[in-house]
């Protein structure tokens, strides 16, 4: 509400402040902890990709369930797994 009321007087919330990207940090930190947790064993080397000013600079775009259509994503990191092999990460929270 409060960045609505803002925006129409010609003002918006420093990107830094936006509560919603804030709780988006910390839910992806989140997803990486227990990624961690889980596939450790698995798990040579691991990088966050860092991003601009909280600007997302990985994007890419993929075909989700078969689909022709192709839906926007963010590489959220990558790993090097105990074969030696480099993937990406890509955090999705799911929320109820």
């Amino acid at each position: 509400m409060t960045g609505k009321v803002l925006k129409a007087l010609g003002r918006e919330i420093p990107f830094e402040d936006n509560l919603s990207m804030r709780k988006g940090k910390a839910l992806e930190n989140l997803g990486f902890d227990e990624f961690i947790r889980i596939y450790s064993d698995n798990i040579q080397v691991l990088h966050k990709n860092k991003y601009a000013n909280g600007i997302d600079k990985y994007n890419y775009f993929k075909k989700i369930n078969g689909e022709d259509t192709l839906v926007g994503s963010t590489i959220d990191g990558w790993f090097v797994n105990t074969q030696g092999e480099a993937e990406l990460l890509e955090i999705n929270i799911v929320t109820i």
